[in-house]
């Protein structure tokens, strides 16, 4: 199966390992599910470089309130193990600009840290690159990084994305992108 495959299970894309569906779907079979996934995913050193909003999620209420403002900003995606079906973490999805060619997104992603180092990030990111280039929703993708993290400046870089030369970094310290 290649890393696009639309599967039947309504997942949006595959790759090996890993189906990526809607969140809001999952959400809508599943509610508790989902926010307990929050609650445990989103760790200190998960969230560390991330907008402070995004930090301190303890409770099923604060996870509540975090996934409704994801699913208000922008499209959730949750990435599935294929085999146990497990949660591992997330993508967000997020139009630069309406009606402005090229059309643009910018993305992000978080992967739970017992789910470190076993390359999930790389491979959701080529998913979903291949996703997009098939699709042809998109001419770019844009992805933030806080320069010390290391770890996600190394999967977008083997991803193909470049440090963007158009995209002034606003919220964070540097900005990539991905020709399509």
């Amino acid at each position: 199966m290649t890393t696009n495959d639309i599967s039947s299970d309504n997942s949006l894309f595959t790759s090996e390992h890993l189906s990526v569906y809607s969140c809001a779907s999952i959400f809508l079979e599943n509610q508790t599910f989902v926010v307990e996934k929050v609650v445990e995913l989103l760790t200190p050193q998960v969230v560390k470089a991330l907008p402070i909003g995004w930090q301190g999620i303890e409770t099923p209420k604060q996870a509540l309130n975090w996934l409704n403002d994801r699913f208000n900003e922008s499209n959730l995606l949750a990435i599935k193990l294929k085999q146990s079906h497990e949660i591992i973490g997330f993508v967000f999805i997020h139009k630069t600009e309406e009606n402005v060619s090229p059309v643009s997104f910018n993305i992000g992603y978080l992967i739970g840290e017992k789910y470190w180092g076993k390359g999930y990030a790389s491979e959701v990111l080529t998913a979903l690159v291949n996703y997009y280039k098939n699709q042809a929703k998109a001419s770019i993708l844009l992805a933030g990084v806080e320069t010390d993290n290391i770890a996600s400046i190394k999967v977008l870089e083997k991803c193909g994305f470049e440090i963007s030369k158009s995209k002034m970094a606003q919220e964070c310290n540097l900005y990539y992108e991905l020709r399509l």
